[in-house]
């Protein structure tokens, strides 16, 4: 198989090794876990315990040095948990073992669903390129070579303020297993799912105790979303005054002029297949996990599952720096949904005092807000969106100005809806309904019986359970804002998603139980339900797997590429720029930063004047001390690179049948043009 020849397969197996045993450890000792959950809990918490602590780490020692001594201390943490957390009578080596590896914790036919979900997912991400690779390869190939926390790798000057931690593992991958940022992104999207997925069949075989409830929920989860289909029901003339009100946008607006022509069209996407994705399947909201191959993925529901699954089973005072570890990776992976978790335990505080009648703590919210507190503090501290929001106040405090990419800020609305495809839909309208359920999807039917839970959660006092239940909430009050910072209005459409996120993952186990004692009409009618509800994500994921056969690098970067990647990342001087007319390409491969471009695209006036005349003594004034380059650039520029001061530091020749040089790519040393 191709995979196994792009990374070193044995580093890979015992990082995989350590992340697993020391999670397992930790969740044995520290939580009460049943013994078939603690493999995979095991190694999900031991994935996010040290992809947290190498963000730390790396900022003391080299990034490869950070990155095995955040997995060894992992292993150690547990293993001294292991042994100084036992029961006050004394056991022995071999009863500790046995009580913390029992037979029945092995589990070995969840590691292999686990392995073949990780697998097929793996190969569809190295198969396609679609969802920014172009804004996540760069930083990845820079943080890899140190450059962690990170600066914007299109502009060093800024921070770089976005959600990096799924980019940060992608890095580690780089390092441990010597693979290109190409790889080592689809290695960290697919691991992130399918552990996603396996989570959430645990959860649902916990609140149902029934393994085919398990089952249903992990397809759910992992298929179901949007279901822009249901609009071809419609009668044809309600379907044109619905196309005719609503003015598309982005990758919509590319694939068609209009929605009634457009759903029969190709998704307009880049690094798609051998097959177009049908428009007809998308959602500009809530696509399904199977296509959550983003900057981001899906580490903060990883991360999310593993709180729900351990927080109200603790049996340790330790377990309290674990979880509020957790919470601020959750903050790193993606603020939103951190966000709105803390919102939420507010909301879930104002229904228990409904309940119960009175504002006063109980001893266990006390507790948690300790929790809470300290992970929200860590999440200032160290990286991310919400550590650059607290810089940036601070420098508009100081000095009347920031340093960061992003900006944020929100203004009130009228109730909207904002689709990344279909644009704004009114809530004021209701022709605009049937286009937000299309993109919304068919899974918000299950939102009484998520209300339902969430009261009986917070009756029973189970707070982060309960927390994230009513997280639904703030997403859903976020249709009265509109975005306004410079990451693009459909930012917010995330924001709304969450709300469908939440109710996906209970779904099918909430309903399963109340379906128990019902009819078998109303049973038969919640699968066809259920089977509709993942009918875009089904048809997605045949497309998907036509992919698997055929690995691509990027849109940006070809085989060659790949050649003096492997010769040359990370071997120049640290702290140099290099330039390259495609600037993604020139910073993924050598791993060197260049100032070139604001908010992933937008290219600065001063790197439009350098494209245009790539004198080497310019690109030196400009900071620049090397050049990459192809045969295009050569040819056209080639008088330019003969000065004296230029030198050649690396190149790769490709040649045609007939012996005709096809393609270069040269590296050169600029540095004495003075």
């Amino acid at each position: 198989m191709y995979l196994f020849s792009e990374l070193s397969p044995l580093p890979f197996a015992i990082i995989l090794l350590l992340w697993a045993l020391g999670g397992w450890l930790i969740a044995a000792r520290l939580f009460k876990t049943a013994p078939h959950e603690r493999g995979l809990l095991g190694l999900g918490l031991g994935l996010i315990l040290s992809n947290w602590a190498a963000n730390g780490l790396a900022r003391l020692m080299p990034p490869l040095a950070a990155f095995w001594l955040s997995a060894l201390l992992l292993l150690g943490l547990g293993l001294s948990f292991a042994w100084f957390l036992q029961p006050k009578e004394r056991r022995t080596l071999r009863q500790v073992v046995s009580e913390i590896f029992p037979p029945e914790s092995l589990q070995l036919r969840l590691w292999l669903v686990f392995g073949i979900i990780f697998l097929v997912f793996t190969l569809i991400g190295r198969g396609l390129g679609i969802f920014d690779d172009y804004q996540n390869l760069p930083p990845v190939s820079t943080m890899a070579a140190g450059d962690i926390p990170p600066q914007t790798a299109f502009d060093p000057r800024l921070r770089f303020g976005y959600h990096y931690f799924q980019l940060l593992l992608a890095a580690q991958f780089v390092n441990l297993v010597q693979t290109g940022p190409w790889v080592a992104l689809d290695l960290a999207r697919g691991l992130a799912i399918s552990l996603t997925i396996m989570l959430t069949g645990l959860l649902a075989y916990r609140l149902t105790g029934n393994k085919i409830a398990a089952a249903l929920s992990a397809i759910f989860v992992t298929f179901t979303g949007g279901a822009r289909w249901i609009l071809l029901l419609l009668p044809a003339s309600l379907l044109n005054r619905l196309s005719s009100g609503i003015q598309m946008i982005g990758s919509g607006a590319d694939s068609g002029p209009n929605l009634t022509i457009t759903l029969y069209k190709a998704w307009k996407i880049e690094g798609g297949g051998p097959t177009p994705f049908p428009f007809l399947y998308g959602s500009g909201i809530d696509p399904s996990l199977s296509m959550a191959h983003t900057g981001f993925g899906s580490s903060a529901i990883l991360i999310g599952l593993l709180l729900i699954l351990l927080a109200e089973n603790r049996q340790s005072r330790w377990a309290n720096p674990v979880l509020a570890i957790l919470l601020a990776s959750m903050a790193l992976a993606n603020e939103v949904t951190f966000a709105f978790l803390y919102l939420g335990l507010g909301f879930t505080y104002l229904l228990w005092a409904w309940q119960k009648r009175s504002l006063r703590f109980e001893p266990a919210l006390w507790g948690w807000l300790g929790v809470l507190f300290a992970g929200g503090l860590l999440s200032l501290v160290q990286g991310g969106m919400l550590t650059e929001l607290t810089f940036s106040a601070i420098e508009r405090a100081t000095l009347g100005s920031e340093n960061s990419l992003y900006r944020v800020g929100f203004a009130l609305s009228a109730p909207t809806v904002l689709s990344a495809h279909l644009g704004y839909l009114s809530l004021l309208n209701p022709l605009h309904w049937f286009a937000i359920l299309a993109e919304l999807g068919l899974a918000i039917f299950a939102l009484p019986w998520v209300f339902a839970s969430l009261r009986e959660e917070t009756r029973a006092g189970r707070w982060i359970s309960a927390a994230w239940l009513a997280s639904m909430i703030p997403s859903i009050l976020v249709v009265f804002f509109e975005y306004t910072g410079n990451a693009g209005p459909t930012a917010i459409s995330r924001m709304i998603a969450h709300f469908g996120l939440v109710v996906k993952i209970v779904a099918v186990p909430l309903l399963w139980n109340w379906a128990r004692q019902r009819s078998q009409e109303t049973q038969a009618g919640l699968l066809i339900w259920g089977l509709a509800a993942c009918l875009s994500g089904f048809a997605l994921f045949g497309i998907q797997m036509q992919a698997m056969p055929n690995p691509i690098y990027a849109a940006f970067l070809e085989p060659i590429d790949d050649k003096m990647y492997r010769q040359y990342w990370n071997t120049l001087e640290p702290d140099t720029m290099v330039f390259d007319a495609n600037y993604l390409r020139g910073i993924t491969v050598t791993g060197r930063p260049a100032i070139a471009a604001l908010n992933f695209g937008t290219t600065l006036p001063e790197w439009d004047a350098l494209a245009a005349n790539p004198d080497p003594r310019l690109l030196k004034a400009a900071g620049y001390d090397y050049i990459y380059h192809d045969l295009k650039f050569a040819n056209r520029y080639g008088a330019l690179l003969q000065d004296s001061c230029v030198k050649l530091v690396g190149e790769i020749e490709e040649t045609n049948n007939s012996g005709q040089v096809a393609d270069i790519r040269r590296i050169l040393q600029i540095t004495d043009c003075e």
